[in-house]
């Protein structure tokens, strides 16, 4: 029975890892590791390679955290309260060791786009739109009325 809760848990657990991987790939071309760039330094070969890097990083982690978590998980006897325990301990430290490493590939870019000096190679506009509370709201506020009237149903 905890073999298949480990294994469950484990497949849960890979789309999250497979999604804290390739987020360097699933950004804008505007913003690397969360420093703005111009569009056409992202695919350099500098910048190919950290995210590349990364990745890598990322999934080497990954793969130990999973080969941990199913050697602990699988081979020793534990009681539901333990594997929830184990649980939540692996998702924490894989998620502060992961905002770490991504921490440092943020501080790269940025020591990167300050040498390279990119913000002052072109003029930046800003556009401010103030004109949005005059425009209708697309509800209006009477459709909240029945929320509400569900609310003190449900109350009494």
């Amino acid at each position: 029975m905890m073999t298949n809760l480990i294994l469950l848990i484990t497949l849960t657990l890979l789309p999250a890892f497979i999604s804290i991987m390739f987020i360097p790939y699933w950004t804008r071309k505007t913003e690397s590791f969360g420093v703005s760039i111009p569009a056409d330094i992202y695919d350099t070969s500098a910048l190919k390679s950290m995210r590349k890097k990364y990745t890598i990083i990322i999934g080497v982690i990954s793969l130990l955290t999973i080969c941990v978590f199913l050697g602990y998980g699988l081979f020793t006897n534990m009681s539901e309260s333990m594997v929830g325990w184990l649980v939540g301990t692996t998702i924490t430290l894989f998620m502060i060791i992961s905002f770490m490493i991504y921490l440092i590939f943020h501080q790269k870019m940025k020591q990167i786009k300050s040498t390279a000096k990119w913000g002052r190679q072109r003029t930046q506009k800003l556009a401010i739109h103030t004109q949005f509370r005059q425009q209708k709201l697309r509800y209006s506020n009477n459709w909240f009325t029945f929320h509400l009237f569900l609310f003190f149903l449900r109350l009494s």
